[in-house]
Parts: structure tokens; C-alpha cells; sequence
């Protein structure tokens, strides 16, 4: 059954996480933006462009607490970033998760995992070494299911890394994989299958880890942050490499293709594309779900006057965490003026204000006990692009020089008005 987007609003407003789970999860949405930036500069140093070109600002409301966050920037979509990563994973996640629940053989998937033999130094073509892996797991993966009947779902490369010295350090490479026996093999069958495919990959180490208990076992990153000291192995974390080795792996692995959704999640996935749904989790429960509807376009027309653009609802997001332990909707808007000098932003700001009406009141439906301020002015700062020359201020005053060799990229704030 698919779940109408106005009814997962409903349904999702207003829910609450726990104090500590609030807690936590902030710790590591700052952990991740914080090696986010770090990992940019260290990539910029090196001559890679880390941000896409400036746009309009874009403001991102939330309908219950009146938070604001200004987006005037995106970054490129390089997976190695730690937050272009936890999107992308997050996604994942949900999908396969739901397709295995719903799936009639769901206590049957099995997982794997292939490592591509010896390490790659730095400055290597770990590019060649990836695709040449890549054409023998796409054979075996045809060949899988025709001999046994037995289908891949899904292949993710993972990457950990040794520093040190010259013959020890470098890259190693993993593939992890999600499969699917269609039938019961006997133990013999099972064995010969696991024999057939270290030799049908050749080269390789190939390891079965037993039933899939958990997706999240099988979808991990790209690469690792780092912890501050080395695990067991010896490897460190991709925030940890030099700004030489950190732009060499961008270079061997933009725009490679990390992830693949393979057989029937292959199809589901590229079913909920076309229909215009997503997987989301709504009060603790993953549900199809359809995604925003479009605004209409003589609402965005009516909103540009005299050249001037204010108040204009992009699109409207599921309730999430966002701002706090409670789950509120947020509005995308282009912008955003509480005090509108245009008729069309006064109608798009009445809209806006609807919009948080109506979160209210799902979140009074949903706890009774809710209890929301109005009227409170705060100012939230804007996040742009990091300053290249490694200044930042406020509005230009105070501009400070970063020390030399901090490895601390500082961001251009700007305050904004936000009302709750």
C-alpha cells in the first residue's frame, strides 16, 4: 500500500526521539560536517573544485520550531564526502531494507564479501585495479544465477587505507555483496557453489558471511572516518590521509560507479523512480511512500514581481529531525522574507504560515502534550561556501586570518531572521 504524502505528514509530525538519541545524533551530524570541511580544503588545496556554482539562496523552514538554515551553495557530488556519503547510504539503507522485508524469501539473502587481492600503493591505478574487478564480478554474477539459481541484489565497494611506509601503505579495496538463493542447495551444492565462485573471480578473497541480518551490515561507506588512533589492522580513516593521497583517490574514483543496485532490487529501485515515491520511515515503520507534488507553475509565476523573488515554496520535505528531537515538516523556499515587500510574497508568506497551521496541528493530534511558541525572533547563521583566502567574519566585520596550519576551514556566516 502506498501512503499519500499529505498522510505521511500527518502521521509524522510531531513525533519525539529520546534526549539522548537526539543528543547523539546532532554529536554526529556535526562530526561529519566538521570532516566534511576538512576534507574539502585539503582538496581544494590540491586544485579540486569541491563546490557547485553559487545559486539563489535557499531557505530550509522548519514548520514547528521556525528554525531556518540559507543554503547559497551545494556541494559536487563526491561520494568521498562524508555527508554526500550519508545520503547516499541513507537512501540505500531504506530501500533494500524495505525490499527484503516485503520480499516472500526474506530469511534467505545472504551477504558476502570480495577483496581485490594486495593493496594499492598511492599513485597507483587503483582505477584499472577496480575495473578489472568490476568485469569479473559482473560474470559471475550472470553466471550465478544461470548455474544455481542463485541472484546478486547489490554490490558496494568499500575502502580502507594503511599509512607509513612505502611498500605497506595504500589502499585496499572491498566489494561487498547481497545474493539471493532461489532454491535450497544441499550442503555439496552450497560448498560447490562457494568453491566455484573464489575460482570464477580468480584472484581474489572471497568470504560468505551467512544470512543478512542487518542491511546496514552490508551498505556501509564508501571509506571510514577516522577514530584518531588506528583500529586493529593498522588502517586509518580517509579523513586521515595527506591532501596528496586524499586527491589522488578522488581522482581514481569520481564518478566510478560505487554502488550497484543489480536483479530485482535493481527494478524496484527504478520502479519507485518512475512512479514518483520513495521508501521513508513513518512512525518507526518503512512505507511507500509518494513524494511531494509539484507546485504549480502559475503559483511560481504569480511570485516574481517586478523582477523580486520572495516567499517562493520550492517544495515541502517529510517530517525529520532536522532542528531537534521533535519531527516537523520543512518547507524549501526562495526567498524567504517574514516581512515581505511584495503582494506575492505576502501570499506566499500567508501560505507558508498555512503550512505551519497545519503542522500544529498534526503535532497536537499526534501529542497532546505538544507545546509550540509563537512569535520568538532568532537568528540562525548562513552557510556558504568556505572562504578560500581561510578568513571568515561576520558580514565582513572581524574578519580574523586562520593559523597557520590549523587544517580548520572556517565558514562565511551571515545572520538571519527566523520565526517561529
Amino acid at each position: 500500500m502506498v501512503l499519500a504524502f499529505s498522510e505521511a505528514l500527518r502521521l509524522g509530525t510531531g513525533q519525539r526521539l529520546t534526549d539522548e538519541k537526539a543528543q547523539k545524533s546532532a554529536e554526529k551530524r556535526a562530526r561529519i560536517s566538521e570532516q566534511t570541511d576538512l576534507m574539502s580544503a585539503r582538496l581544494e588545496a590540491q586544485g579540486i573544485e569541491t563546490w557547485c556554482a553559487p545559486h539563489d539562496p535557499v531557505t530550509v523552514l522548519g514548520e514547528l520550531s521556525g528554525l531556518v538554515e540559507r543554503e547559497c551553495q551545494k556541494r559536487r557530488h563526491i561520494m568521498i564526502l562524508p555527508e554526500v556519503a550519508r545520503a547516499e547510504r541513507a537512501g540505500l539503507v531504506r530501500d533494500l531494507t524495505y525490499f527484503i522485508e516485503k520480499h516472500p524469501k526474506r530469511g534467505m539473502f545472504r551477504y558476502g564479501v570480495l577483496t581485490a587481492g594486495r593493496r594499492v600503493q598511492f599513485g597507483s591505478d587503483l582505477r584499472g585495479r577496480r575495473r578489472w574487478l568490476h568485469k569479473n564480478i559482473t560474470r559471475w554474477v550472470d553466471e550465478a544465477r544461470s548455474r544455481y539459481d542463485v541472484e546478486v541484489i547489490f554490490r558496494g565497494d568499500e575502502y580502507t587505507f594503511k599509512i607509513g611506509d612505502l611498500l605497506n601503505s595504500g589502499a585496499h579495496f572491498h566489494v561487498n555483496v547481497a545474493y539471493l538463493p532461489h532454491k535450497r542447495l544441499t550442503r555439496k551444492q552450497w560448498a560447490e557453489f562457494l568453491s566455484w565462485t573464489k575460482r570464477r573471480l580468480g584472484g581474489v578473497h572471497w568470504k560468505d558471511n551467512g544470512r543478512l541480518k542487518d542491511v546496514r551490515e552490508l551498505v556501509k561507506y564508501i571509506c571510514k572516518l577516522g577514530t584518531g588512533e588506528n583500529d586493529k589492522t593498522g588502517s586509518v580513516g580517509i579523513d586521515q590521509l595527506s591532501p596528496q593521497d586524499l586527491a589522488w583517490f578522488h581522482r581514481e574514483t569520481f564518478k566510478a560507479q560505487n554502488v550497484a543496485c543489480l536483479g530485482s532490487f535493481g527494478a524496484f529501485r527504478r520502479d519507485l523512480k518512475e512512479t514518483g515515491q520513495r521508501i521513508a520511515y513513518i512512525r518507526g515503520h518503512l512505507r511507500r511512500v509518494d513524494k511531494c507534488p509539484g507546485i504549480p507553475r502559475a503559483t511560481e509565476e504569480r511570485t516574481r514581481e517586478a523582477g523580486q523573488v520572495e516567499n517562493v515554496v520550492i517544495s515541502r520535505q517529510l517530517p525529520n529531525h532536522r532542528f531537534g528531537a521533535v519531527a516537523e515538516p520543512c518547507l524549501l523556499i526562495m526567498g524567504y522574507n517574514p516581512e515581505p515587500k511584495t503582494e506575492a510574497g505576502r501570499k506566499g508568506l500567508a501560505f507558508i504560515q498555512s503550512c505551519q497551521d497545519q503542522s500544529r496541528g498534526w503535532a497536537h493530534e499526534n501529542d497532546p502534550d505538544y507545546i509550540f511558541n509563537i512569535g520568538t525572533i532568532i537568528t540562525q547563521p548562513d552557510l556558504c561556501a568556505p572562504v578560500k583566502q581561510g578568513h571568515y567574519g561576520s558580514g565582513g566585520v572581524g574578519v580574523s586570518p586562520t593559523p597557520p596550519g590549523a587544517g580548520v576551514v572556517k565558514r562565511r556566516y551571515r545572520p538571519v531572521k527566523r520565526v517561529v
